[in-house]
């Protein structure tokens, strides 16, 4: 088994066209990490560089000790399994997954035991004699995944492999995912773009953005500490508002400015934040929908006007708008009843569940 997985100033370049740039991280036995990141941030190229199918442009992958950068993929104990569902369609679903055990020629009671146990896991025991030509998406997808932890890697790499499928069908395939992880223990890779299935699945999360890593951490450290603007607008459900203004100061309080507005900022959060360095300088915050409440006092609110409203299955949610900003604000709302449009209210933010940044 491998114990550690260590990129060391990894980049890889397309044509003059950088798709990961200096990438140091360290993966360790039995973790889940998953990398997230918008289309187009290098996620896929670092999975293949660690399969072996794309070469290292500069720096070192270490398994262990040993720099795997010109190990062929046969010699790396790695599977993968992709979005589009690498599987023969000219033998049935049994042969399919029973064909990547061939090299190991083990005894065929022992082979049929690994594929019965990994049907029973994935629920595809009942397919098993069917052809593959005939199964779900979501069907092919358990026998691609079937087909590559068969051979019991040591690292298995999960390239969007879930983005084809409906809904339902990856809330199925995530759960059955966390029960392999438990019960085989090796190393899973995942590459996702979707933030909600990083935080449902990983141990250890990793923001990349063109190809440069922004945070890395568990799902509670970004969610509540995001390192970034970036972290805070792409990580977390809901999303925060980002929105910009200034630090001043009034005698002995320090408001946060924006648009025509200004809404006081509590002591306590004035020295946590170190506001005073602040003041009279550009900064974003960043604030979810469910730290923003609606008062009726005038005293540290600030006046917004409701724009629309807007239901997510179970969560409520209205857009208000604040003279002289720009983008308007989310908040979530127990009900919608009552709210109409072009009335004015009164906000407050939860400075303790907003982060604040220096705009750059």
């Amino acid at each position: 088994m491998i114990k550690e997985i260590k990129f060391q100033n990894v980049s890889k370049e397309y044509e003059q066209e950088i798709a990961v740039s200096s990438f140091s991280l360290s993966i360790f036995e039995n973790e889940f990490v998953v990398i997230v990141g918008p289309s187009g941030s290098g996620k896929s190229s670092l999975l293949k560089m660690l399969h072996g199918s794309e070469k290292v442009s500069e720096g070192l992958i270490f398994f262990d000790d040993q720099v795997i950068n010109n190990v062929p993929t046969v010699d790396r104990d790695v599977e993968i399994v992709f979005q589009h569902y690498a599987i023969d369609y000219d033998v049935s679903v049994e042969k399919n997954i029973i064909k990547s055990l061939k090299k190991k020629k083990l005894p065929k009671n022992i082979v049929k035991e690994k594929v019965l146990e990994l049907a029973r896991i994935l629920e595809i025991e009942e397919l098993l004699k069917s052809d593959p030509k005939q199964l779900s998406g979501g069907e092919k997808q358990r026998v691609a995944l079937a087909r590559a932890l068969v051979c019991e890697p040591s690292l298995l790499l999960l390239d969007e492999p879930l983005s084809n499928l409906d809904s339902s069908m990856r809330f199925k395939v995530r759960l059955l995912l966390k029960k392999i992880h438990r019960k085989y223990k090796n190393t899973i890779i995942y590459v996702t773009h979707d933030q909600k299935e990083a935080l449902t699945l990983g141990d250890k999360i990793v923001v990349l953005k063109d190809g440069v890593i922004q945070q890395v951490g568990t799902p509670k450290e970004l969610y509540y500490n995001p390192s970034n603007i970036f972290v805070a607008s792409f990580i977390g459900n809901p999303l925060a508002n980002i929105i910009e203004g200034k630090i001043v100061k009034e005698k002995t309080n320090h408001y946060f400015k924006f648009g025509n507005e200004m809404i006081l900022i509590p002591a306590e959060i004035v020295q946590k934040e170190k506001i005073d360095e602040c003041i009279n300088k550009e900064i974003v915050i960043a604030i979810r929908p469910n730290a923003i409440a609606i008062t009726k006092e005038k005293t540290g609110s600030v006046v917004g006007k409701v724009l629309s409203k807007e239901q997510i299955g179970q969560e409520n949610y209205i857009h208000i708008k604040v003279k002289g900003v720009k983008e308007y604000i989310r908040i979530q709302v127990e009900s919608l009843v009552g709210f109409i449009e072009n009335e004015e209210i009164n906000i407050l933010f939860n400075f303790e569940e907003a982060k604040l940044f220096l705009k750059s």
